[in-house]
């Protein structure tokens, strides 16, 4: 399941969590539970909480590089297998 990553993406670039979770209709509260699974998940936090938005930690910018690169080839793999599923 990549949408943990996705979230965690949207909260980096965002700097809030707030706003990640509004574009996938999600409610804050679960947005954050999710974040904290993935970070139980790496064992270190990787959002830096602030009063008005968060921010990665080192190790959360390791895995905003990787996390970017999986969504990519996530994104890449779907498109290739509609094509396949097409002709």
């Amino acid at each position: 399941d990549i949408k943990p990553l996705s979230l965690f993406v949207a909260c980096c670039e965002l700097q809030n969590v707030s706003k990640a979770a509004a574009h996938p209709n999600m409610a804050v509260s679960a947005a954050s539970r999710r974040i904290r699974m993935l970070e139980n998940s790496v064992k270190i936090p990787l959002l830096t909480r602030r009063p008005h938005g968060v921010e990665p930690t080192a190790a959360g910018l390791t895995v905003l590089h990787y996390a970017r690169d999986v969504l990519r080839l996530t994104h890449q793999m779907e498109g290739l297998i509609t094509e396949h599923r097409s002709g």
